[in-house]
């Protein structure tokens, strides 16, 4: 979930500290993916929760929550929020790839003004269920482009 490094030094400090730490996993505690019933609760759930901002939120559903304390996930969100002053009022699928037999990848847009937020995910439709299995959060769209 690295963010855009010019958008200011806290956000800089921001994508180095969120590097570590999603690089580290404990082999105790494996990465759990998650899990929505359907594409529609997934696509639901990520508008809802990126356009209020609770990047904390996001990362404890989709799947990341086990790869930070909750002083790391209370600090990331702060510095989030202050990088993405206000709540988003539009959001847009810029990019979606069918990859075959249920993998997909999107990327979507967030914004207000001129404040903008991106969001990718690799996501498998099982069929009776729809797992997240990686995603990103970022201020830069060319970092998202190039997560396809």
């Amino acid at each position: 979930m690295p963010v855009d490094a010019t958008a200011s030094p806290r956000a800089a400090r921001l994508a180095a500290v969120l590097a570590l730490c999603l690089g580290q996993s404990s082999a105790a505690e494996p990465i759990v993916p998650a899990v929505f019933a359907d594409y529609d609760s997934y696509e639901s759930y990520v508008v809802d929760t990126i356009s209020v901002r609770d990047f904390a939120g996001l990362v404890v559903a989709l799947g990341g929550g086990n790869e930070y304390s909750a002083e790391e996930l209370v600090a990331v969100n702060a510095q989030l929020t202050r990088a993405l002053p206000r709540d988003f009022e539009n959001q847009s699928l810029m990019r979606a790839v069918d990859h075959g037999n249920g993998f997909r990848e999107e990327a979507r847009a967030f914004w207000t003004g001129k404040q903008y937020g991106y969001f990718y995910a690799l996501l498998h439709d099982r069929g009776e269920e729809l797992v997240v299995i990686r995603f990103e959060v970022n201020t830069s769209a060319g970092y998202i482009m190039q997560q396809f």
